[in-house]
């Protein structure tokens, strides 16, 4: 083998390998999407509830799980409030 089809081996190996780790990642984002069947999450709450369910489920890291969902990092660090007390006789 000569010392450019070598050079061109390695090339290829190395954009097989980055075409490998998008398709790993859109794999991941589908599992996602289908085996959580996220609707529409309107209140940030719901995406931090979301966000830490993603992370138990499918192991991925917050910031991951952040950009899947559209939230903030800044909400996220934010607990989540209780509801006001009429508000649970209202869902009940």
């Amino acid at each position: 083998m000569k010392a450019i089809d070598a050079k061109k081996l390695k090339e290829l190996d190395k954009a097989n390998s980055r075409l490998k780790t998008i398709v790993a990642n859109l794999r991941l984002d589908v599992a996602m999407l289908w085996g959580d069947r996220l609707r529409k999450l309107l209140t940030p709450n719901r995406r931090h509830s979301a966000v830490c369910v993603l992370q138990r489920r499918f192991g991925v890291s917050e910031r991951r799980a952040r950009r899947f969902t559209g939230q903030s990092s800044s909400t996220q660090r934010l607990p989540i409030p209780a509801p006001p007390p009429d508000d649970e006789a209202l869902t009940a």
